[in-house]
């Protein structure tokens, strides 16, 4: 199966991307790619956060005809379970959104990597695969290394140690509230080779169990767009099909539909 869509990818709204990086310039980069559908987000997790996806917008309706089939989404990043409730509905209430993207970006403590920062990650996994209005969870198991090293642990390297009992209660979740997962391109880059086989294994089995899977190049920068060779290669692999990926169609869903966040 050839990659043919990207659900994930940012702007230079985003603070931390290329400044080029624009739907423009977006656009162009994936045709290149030989992409077909690409979904355009950005981190909204504050009021004032909203105010990107209307910048976005305005540039995508501007483009002239041609080229990937753009999809405007919005990635979500709770770092407690209050965080998401602070964004106002009236903020993006006239915003339309074609799909969520929720992504992990817990906050870790002493206390969590004393215990089984592994275990608490597999607890909030379950819990975001379970929420109805989540279309893809992203990076699955990401962690942000400096941080876990400050707090005197260490980065996963190892995944073998996933229970497969909670693999397949993961796998009915994602299946029951209609969750695809996300093979992101940055999590199969630069990891180490027993984090990497655990990784594969966890999709090839999520793939096995019916999850629907989804692409995501988590592009900042035109030169990420590169990581598609190595999902293509990860996709080859694991002798994943088409069947086996999330295909959006556009929804224009009203933002109010999503906000307050029940979580």
């Amino acid at each position: 199966m050839k990659i043919t869509a990207d659900y994930h990818i940012h702007t230079c709204y985003s603070g931390h991307s290329a400044p080029d990086q624009t739907p423009e310039r977006i656009r162009a980069h994936a045709a290149t790619a030989g992409l077909t559908h690409i979904g355009i987000l950005e981190h909204v997790n504050s009021r004032e956060e909203s105010a990107r996806l209307y910048r976005i917008r305005e540039e995508v309706e501007a483009l002239p005809p041609g080229g990937p089939e753009i999809l405007l989404g919005v990635e979500l990043n709770p770092v407690t379970r209050t965080l998401l409730t602070a964004i106002d509905r009236s903020d993006v209430a006239d915003i339309g959104l074609d799909y969520v993207l929720l992504g992990l970006h817990w906050r870790l403590t002493r206390e969590i990597c004393a215990v089984d920062s592994l275990r608490f990650r597999c607890e909030l996994e379950l819990l975001a695969a379970s929420l109805p209005w989540v279309d893809i969870l992203a990076h699955p198991f990401w962690e942000y290394a400096p941080e876990v090293r400050l707090l005197g642990a260490e980065p996963w390297r190892d995944l073998a140690s996933l229970d497969p009992g909670w693999v397949r209660e993961f796998a009915r979740t994602c299946r029951r509230a209609g969750t695809a997962v996300e093979m992101n391109g940055a999590m199969f880059t630069g990891r180490p080779p027993e984090f990497l086989r655990g990784y594969k294994a966890f999709f090839a089995a999520l793939a096995g169990e019916g999850v629907l899977l989804s692409i995501g190049s988590d592009a900042h920068h035109p030169t990420e767009f590169a990581r598609h060779q190595t999902l293509q290669q990860v996709v080859d692999e694991l002798g994943l099909t088409d069947h086996c990926f999330l295909h959006l169609q556009p929804k224009k869903r009203p933002a109010q539909t999503i906000w307050p966040l029940p979580i």
